[in-house]
């Protein structure tokens, strides 16, 4: 059998694989009643960050969170959150579906409540690679857990914005806010890692995460 056909094969089955795992995911895992309260504080995608006090929701969840897929939209009253964090998260989502997630947030969230995005930051690893910052690609060198050591720029670039399949859309700081504008954000602003000044910042402390993020508030 020829190489081509072996990669495609491989496709495919990367493809089944995760269609039999959120099938699964939605017929045996449930899903989160929403609360009958406003003020909620809702970390979606929480993966290891799981924080007492707010709501965790995940497509694969641990101790402490909930199931929710939010492609199918966040199962939450209009108004009811005060607080949405999202860290690491957008980016595993195709632009279109990103784009509902974020009008679903605004719908969820009350007047003048936030909403805290943080992604890689596609704008950083694109300036690196023009200025040739060998430091920050080193530093990176093991993105992703990568088995072997990325040995160039666009060896990192690549896993960062692809990660085996898993990153569908790279975001920078103009199109985050360009998106969280369509989605009815007035107020979108950067910001920075552990940056407290509206309270309850639940942002994860990996060493990585401030080196080649991009922290975003937007305001109802």
């Amino acid at each position: 059998m020829r190489e081509s056909i072996r990669n495609e094969l491989r496709q495919v089955r990367t493809s089944l694989s995760r269609l039999a795992r959120n099938v699964r995911d939605e017929m045996f895992r449930g899903r989160i009643a929403p609360p009958p309260s406003t003020g909620l504080q809702i970390n979606v995608g929480c993966g290891d960050i799981v924080v007492p006090g707010w709501i965790n929701i995940d497509q694969h969840p641990r101790d402490g969170a909930h199931y929710m897929h939010v492609v199918n939209g966040l199962r939450f009253a209009d108004g009811a959150a005060a607080r949405i964090h999202c860290e690491h998260f957008l980016e595993h989502l195709q632009y279109e579906h990103a784009r509902r997630f974020l009008a679903e947030c605004h719908r969820v969230l009350e007047p003048g409540g936030w909403l805290r995005v943080i992604v890689p930051d596609a704008g950083r690893y694109c300036e690196a690679y023009v200025k040739n910052d060998t430091e920050f690609f080193k530093r990176l060198e093991r993105l992703g857990g990568a088995a072997e050591p990325l040995s160039t720029p666009m060896q990192v670039i690549n896993q960062a914005f692809r990660m085996g399949g898993d990153h569908l859309f790279a975001w920078d700081f103009e199109t985050l806010r360009m998106a969280l504008a369509e989605a009815g954000f007035p107020r979108v602003e950067r910001s920075r890692m552990g940056d407290d000044a509206r309270g309850a910042v639940i942002d994860g402390n990996d060493w990585w995460r401030e080196l080649e993020s991009l922290y975003v508030d937007a305001t109802k």
